[in-house]
């Protein structure tokens, strides 16, 4: 039995009470957050880097080499040129090495990518060394370069040799 009667108001019948209202805004966030559940994630942007299949590398230089211009002039246009020998496991194999990221420390090395993918001949296992050059545009800041491949470096040139004086 009651000893005591709360006044309500024909409002406050209609109102929902505290465990109601949380159990009404849970049931509400759920609704929302469903169609979510079941969405596709982006997939993740491809490596740049990927396995080295190049099984060894040597003779790894780097010059300055001026050139003409197209009316035989020598202006003041050079290249650096990177060059190195590499073996790889049989001789369909492409290779590119291509220009990468400048080091902004002290000394600025250039990262050259070597990318060796196999052809469609690659199958006879025979192991091949194979001659790689690139030219890229003179920079007088980098002072040496780092030859990468797959997640890893496989040499360094510490030093570019001079132009030849002609």
């Amino acid at each position: 039995m009651r000893l005591w009667r709360v006044a309500r108001s024909p409002a406050s019948d209609c109102a929902m009470s505290s465990p109601m209202l949380r159990a009404t805004r849970l049931l509400i966030l759920a609704g929302l957050l469903t169609p979510l559940i079941g969405c596709d994630v982006p997939p993740v942007a491809k490596s740049l880097y990927s396995p080295c299949r190049v099984i060894s590398s040597a003779n790894w230089t780097a010059r300055v080499e001026g050139y003409l211009t197209r009316h035989g002039h020598p202006e003041h246009r050079r290249n650096l040129v990177v060059e190195g020998d590499v073996t790889v496991p049989s001789q369909g194999y492409s290779l590119t090495l291509e220009p990468g990221a400048t080091q902004r420390i002290e000394p600025h090395f250039r990262q050259m990518h070597l990318n060796a993918q196999p052809g469609p001949d690659s199958a006879a296992q025979m192991v091949s060394t194979r001659h790689v050059v690139a030219r890229i545009p003179y920079d007088k800041k980098i002072q040496g370069f780092a030859i990468r491949c797959g997640d890893g470096i496989i040499a360094e040139i510490p030093e570019i040799a001079p132009e030849p004086s002609a």
